[in-house]
């Protein structure tokens, strides 16, 4: 059985530009947020889009909205403040998650904090899927498939005030 896509903090700026892209390709994703008249609205605005309500504040009514095989985006923020009950509903609940954010302290945070949860449920945890670090995946991606089988290894590099932080990937 396939999951629902559930697009959490849809009318947020970011959130609108995904809940944009989402439309676009076809998928319906229910939108949640936290106002109720808001929800109802934009989901009425797009052709009658279910929609929940999930406060990021309340852990326990964001568990109450993924269910195994969910697919969880969010782009509440910041994340260091928000993102953490979201993340661990998902991981918990065998939902997948990803997210918008570029925050390396919450990205180290939550592998530390829900990697082992989410190995267990089955989730997948797929976090800075945004403007931040996407770029440097992808120009990671394409180097190692023209480099082929010599490739074995590629370290992106990202800079941010405090230190410098890296991605790998291993073929």
């Amino acid at each position: 059985m396939t999951g629902r896509i559930i697009l959490l903090d849809a009318t947020g700026f970011t959130g609108a530009l995904v809940l944009d892209a989402m439309l676009r390709r076809g998928l319906k994703p229910v939108v949640a947020g936290r106002n109720r008249g808001a929800m109802a609205a934009l989901a009425a605005q797009h052709g009658g889009l279910k929609y929940a309500v999930a406060d990021v504040g309340d852990t326990a009514g964001v568990r109450k909205l993924v269910k195994r095989g969910d697919v969880l985006v969010t782009t509440v923020g910041p994340f260091e403040r928000y993102g953490h009950p979201v993340a661990q509903a998902a991981a918990d609940a065998g939902a997948h998650y990803i997210d918008s954010t570029g925050e390396v302290g919450f990205v180290r945070a939550l592998r530390d904090g829900c990697h082992a949860r989410a190995r267990e449920t089955g989730s997948v945890l797929l976090p800075a899927f945004g403007y931040d670090y996407v770029p440097g995946i992808l120009a990671g991606t394409l180097a190692a498939r023209q480099g082929g089988d010599a490739v074995r290894a590629i370290d992106i590099g990202y800079r941010d005030s405090f230190a410098v932080h890296r991605r790998s990937r291993r073929w």
